[in-house]
């Protein structure tokens, strides 16, 4: 008897997981109907004459420094959502996968990244046979910020150092692991990475990501850590835009 209790005081405990399904629908609502939320109250605000007309229109006029804003705004919720989630589930930076790896990765990053433009090719051809009428070559807008060369930089900047970090936390450190802890793992895998693609609009640009949101979470359950993907996501965002950049107007 006493060493049948011996053995199960020494049994491993298993720890319970800080992560619930809905902190993904927080996480993926939070990106898309917030700023849209904000930007609607702050138009009611400016027609009410609360506050001005040309402030009240900020978060939908279509020019370099509303666009500014707009961006700024997002990025913002995107900050909130992150830290709000953390401080209600008293998470550590280390359970968003913010953890060491080895080195090593770096170089099945950049064979990842060639296995996606491999399987975007392929996915682009068979959709271009299965039903020809989607348009694969519509352009994506990255220069929102204008023309100038200060907006060029800050475009590189928002797509190239901060969109990858920022979209890494989110969707793979907190809405991957959140579906996880609740479904099937291939399921958390498609779902988040659809979400991924979703937010992304164009249907050309969605299938493109959806495809790296795939290899991003496989390269972070596999790696343990995000460092991995946020290297792949980097190397990603720079080549389509410098690729982007090199297209005709």
């Amino acid at each position: 008897m006493s060493h049948e209790s011996g053995a199960k005081d020494n049994a491993p405990v298993r720890q319970k997981s800080p992560w619930r399904a809905t902190d993904a629908l927080v996480a993926y609502l939070g990106l898309v109907i917030v700023p849209v939320a904000i930007a609607i109250w702050v138009y009611f605000l400016g027609r009410a004459g609360i506050i001005s007309d040309s402030l009240g229109r900020l978060f939908i006029r279509d020019d370099p420094f509303a666009s500014l804003m707009q961006y700024l705004l997002a990025l913002v919720v995107e900050l909130a959502i992150i830290l709000g989630i953390m401080c209600w589930r008293k998470l550590k930076p280390t359970d968003l996968g913010l953890t060491s790896f080895r080195w090593h990765w770096v170089f099945i990053v950049i064979g990842l990244y060639i296995l996606q433009i491999t399987l975007v090719i392929v996915a682009f051809a068979i959709i271009e046979v299965i039903s020809p009428s989607v348009n694969l070559d519509q352009k994506q807008e990255i220069l929102s910020f204008g023309q100038a060369h200060w907006a060029v930089v800050a475009s590189f900047v928002a797509a190239v150092a901060i969109a990858p970090v920022v979209e890494e936390i989110i969707f793979r450190g907190i809405i991957f692991k959140a579906l996880q802890s609740s479904f099937p793992t291939w399921f958390a895998v498609i779902v988040s990475a659809a979400g991924f693609g979703w937010l992304h609009g164009q249907i050309n640009v969605g299938i493109y990501t959806f495809l790296l949101g795939l290899l991003l979470t496989w390269l972070y359950m596999r790696s343990r850590s995000l460092y991995p993907g946020i290297i792949l996501h980097v190397l990603n965002n720079a080549v389509a835009f410098w690729f982007i950049l090199q297209l005709p107007s």
